[in-house]
């Protein structure tokens, strides 16, 4: 083989083992950036957790709370006693008797009792809103490795559409967990009804 012949075959060799190498390269990156949390070729997902509203029972008046005195948009995680009756006091939902004396009056049930070794409260209040047609609800929860992920929905009404009572209005939901210490982090989606 001449010089000149030789050293085109040597560097054509060069070429095609630089390409594959290349490729070779790129590959491992590509697999590389995809490789799951999991070991399993997908995203770890998160495990559904068992979410069950809070019920209140007072003599007859048995209810889950959806309103009261929350007037700011706030998210709790209630892990401990203390914690739920600070809550409770700021939001006790109240039912109306019939008094002996012929008109109604307002009392409030007692704070729920909940074992806080087995169990944690989410309570989400939606803030204050002018007028009826407005909701907050706990959807879902799904744990992670290192959190506990909670879906939230507030539904606001199309004031353009919707019939509405012209009154203050302060939309919460409690709903229990398994006991959990790990952080929680809320998830928010906002609908907007039409009543048509």
């Amino acid at each position: 083989m001449s010089g000149w012949l030789s050293r085109r075959f040597h560097w054509d060799s060069l070429r095609k083992q630089m390409l594959l190498s290349s490729l070779g390269l790129i590959l491992v990156g590509l697999i590389g950036r995809s490789l799951p949390v999991n070991g399993q070729g997908t995203a770890a997902p998160g495990s559904p957790i068992t979410v069950t509203r809070l019920i209140v029972t007072y003599g007859t008046y048995t209810s889950r709370i959806r309103c009261c005195l929350l007037t700011d948009k706030e998210r709790i995680v209630v892990r401990d006693r203390a914690t739920w009756e600070s809550v409770w006091t700021r939001n006790p939902p109240s039912t109306f008797v019939l008094g002996e004396d012929g008109k109604f009056k307002s009392t409030f049930p007692p704070l729920p009792e909940i074992d806080f070794a087995k169990e944690t409260l989410i309570v989400v209040s939606m803030g204050q809103q002018p007028t009826s047609g407005y909701s907050i609800t706990v959807e879902g929860a799904k744990e992670f490795a290192d959190r506990i992920e909670i879906e939230v929905q507030s539904v606001s009404p199309n004031r353009n559409q919707c019939s509405l009572l012209t009154m203050s209005t302060t939309p919460i939901d409690v709903v229990r967990l398994p006991r959990t210490d790990k952080t929680v982090v809320f998830h928010e989606t906002e609908v907007v009804k039409d009543c048509k």
